[in-house]
């Protein structure tokens, strides 16, 4: 057994969970597998969805060159034209509600062309769903927001819609897994083995669903692992460098080191990315690598098969 092998055995192994980032959009976000998704919209939003797709420009480009720009986990385009961004959202972050209105205004404007009609835009849906309480002023666990009057509480501007979905609220009632999204939410929760089980029991696309979250961790581990090496390996290093005082004196000769050990890391994420059969955009979100560097790769990965 080599060092790496051993020290592989040592790293403990993120939870297997709906709700890390890569598995989640590994559920959700891949091509063949829109019926899950639509599934799931379809839960959320109360309506029934004919038809989805995929959209591909996820990147939320700024009107100026130096405007902030934001990049969507999973972003979809419904039958009647309306785009949907669904994010998943760990951990808490500074600034949510401001981060809530930069999302679906730029959703909103997001593909528009110059010069169309105002009345032509297409309705903007932005989810959020949270593994933390944002608002705990707000008693359900699914809060629905739209640009009302005050008083009369009357929405008087269509075309935005924002939904906040907090799962530590949902944990605390009882869910009726006959209710599609309560059995959605007991399984990208997944607390609550029990609750899985029976969603799954409820509905088969989540049954399979839970299905290949457990094929995305038999492989993700491995590559996890080996990127924690990697991380510590750098981490090791530069502290090493640090001790000897060669920071400063060799901070460009760090600066091409840690260009390559980068550009080697992102390599070999792509390559284990690529072997999962991830879309090439969304390996290029996760590695930063263009599109041309990936397609390299995956000839290269096929000549070796």
């Amino acid at each position: 057994m080599s060092n790496d092998e051993r020290r592989l055995q040592l790293i403990p192994m993120p939870k297997k969970t709906p709700k890390l980032d890569e598995c989640f959009k590994y559920l959700f976000a891949r091509e063949g597998k829109e019926d899950r998704l639509k599934d799931l919209l379809e839960s959320i939003l109360d309506i029934e969805i004919k038809s989805l797709k995929l959209g591909k420009d996820k990147e939320l480009y700024p009107e100026e060159m130096d405007g902030k720009t934001g990049v969507l986990d999973i972003y979809t385009i419904l039958d009647d034209g309306s785009k949907v961004d669904l994010e998943m959202q760990r951990k808490y972050q500074a600034g949510l509600g401001q981060r809530i209105l930069f999302y679906s205004d730029k959703v909103f404007i997001n593909g528009v062309e110059k010069g169309v009609d105002y009345e032509k835009m297409p309705k903007s849906i932005v989810i959020f769903i949270t593994d933390y309480v944002a608002y705990p002023n707000l008693k359900n666990y699914h809060s629905i927001w739209k640009m009302t009057e005050q008083e009369e509480k009357k929405e008087v501007i269509e075309g935005q819609e924002i939904h906040f979905i907090e799962l530590p609220k949902f944990r605390k009632i009882t869910p009726n897994f006959n209710n599609k999204l309560e059995s959605w939410l007991a399984f990208i929760d997944h607390e609550r083995e029990e609750w899985v089980k029976m969603a799954c029991e409820k509905n088969e696309k989540v049954l399979d669903a839970d299905m290949e979250r457990e094929l995305f961790y038999r492989d993700y581990s491995w590559a996890y692992a080996k990127r924690m090496i990697a991380e510590s390996d750098y981490n090791s290093n530069m502290a090493y460098y640090k001790k000897l005082g060669l920071a400063e004196g060799r901070a460009e000769g760090r600066a091409e080191g840690r260009a390559e050990e980068r550009a080697e890391m992102q390599i070999e994420t792509a390559k284990k990315l690529l072997k999962l059969k991830l879309p090439i955009e969304q390996i290029m979100e996760v590695t930063d690598l263009s599109k041309e560097e990936i397609e390299k790769l995956k000839e290269q990965i096929n000549e070796q098969t």
